[in-house]
């Protein structure tokens, strides 16, 4: 069945008297350099440095005889348990990539709790600033009720992974919405493994996250390699809520449905990512519902001028996969050289 590692106990987050304590950008005897002294850096501005400077040198997996004989052992388990039955070629490359990715991030616990220990004091920090809506926003997090949040601090409902979790990572980020609604879910994610039912998941929320495929990918060879990818696009998310932290409360009104501002597109509080060219699209239909409007006006407004029926008629072709996708109750409906958008 594979190597198994003991899943990590939730843990509280670290207090801003724990927080400020020695790290490691500090000097000798825990002191920090002189142009860089602890008090000259607020709490949050504190959590974001850790963030940044955090030690993360995974090192990457070959896939030995013995790991072999592990994995033939953990699909004889998934063949009786899950699948009931042999896999096809395809669900057997696809779990044993799962599974390799799985081994490789089990050889640094240590340096993934470390991760989610920051996250976790970063995201109660960033709350004391009255800046947690802009991360959860950014996450695409749906806002919680009074009633409905998960703890007194915490003000989004719980959004696990998608499952079964993309192997490829373009995948995995247009599913989740995009590469900056990744890098600000991740950050959450991670947040939670530390302390998972402060945020509303289950107690084994860490194992879960530890075990998304994101962390490693495959390489020529079946050997696997560490992505920094993901840890990129966290930091930068932490920047961005730094800088934009006093800009909305926790518990103000999440955004109305349809296109918002800088391209975006909401529905039901979550941000859904659409190429550019299906945002202008669904902007033109957006103000008249129900009401057809003529191919040339499309290509006008969206294209400049320059599209052909059929490069329009693709276009609405993946909008409409899109909102399908995302359980969106919308359709752009194609009509004698017409558009229509409707609401169902």
């Amino acid at each position: 069945m594979g190597r198994q590692a003991k899943p990590f106990v939730g843990e509280k987050c670290r207090t801003p008297v724990e927080l400020l304590g020695p790290s490691e950008f500090t000097g000798s005897h825990g002191m920090p350099p002189k142009s860089q002294r602890v008090n000259e850096l607020s709490p949050i501005e504190v959590a974001v440095e850790r963030l940044k400077r955090i030690d993360w040198n995974l090192t990457s997996l070959d896939v030995t005889e013995g790991l072999e004989g592990e994995w033939a052992r953990y699909l004889h388990g998934l063949e009786m348990e899950k699948y009931g039955g042999s896999l096809s070629q395809f669900e057997e490359t696809e779990e044993r990539s799962r599974w390799l990715r799985s081994q490789a991030m089990m050889l640094h616990g240590l340096r993934f709790k470390d991760l989610c220990g920051l996250c976790c004091d970063f995201v109660r920090e960033l709350t004391r600033v009255s800046g947690q809506s802009r991360l959860g926003t950014r996450a695409g997090l749906q806002i919680a009720t009074a009633h409905e949040r998960p703890s007194s601090w915490i003000g989004f409902k719980p959004l696990n992974p998608p499952e079964p979790p993309p192997l490829n990572l373009n995948e995995y980020e247009t599913n989740v919405g995009g590469p900056h609604v990744f890098g600000a879910r991740v950050l959450w994610w991670c947040a939670a493994a530390k302390s998972p039912e402060e945020f509303g998941f289950a107690g084994m929320f860490d194992w879960k996250i530890w075990k998304q495929p994101f962390w490693f990918i495959e390489v020529a060879g079946g050997s696997l390699q560490v992505n920094r990818r993901p840890l990129t696009l966290l930091q930068e998310a932490a920047i961005y809520c730094l800088e934009n932290r006093g800009n909305a409360e926790v518990g103000e009104e999440p955004p109305n449905d349809g296109p918002g501002p800088a391209g975006r597109f909401y529905w039901k509080g979550r941000q859904i990512a659409f190429q550019a060219r299906q945002r202008d699209l669904i902007k033109f239909l957006w103000s008249t519902p129900g009401k057809m409007r003529e191919f040339e006006d499309a290509a006008e407004d969206v294209w400049g001028g320059t599209a052909t029926n059929n490069a329009i008629s693709t276009c609405v072709s993946r909008t409409n996969k899109r909102f399908l996708h995302e359980k969106i109750p919308i359709t752009i409906r194609v009509e004698d050289s017409h558009l229509v958008l409707e609401f169902h």
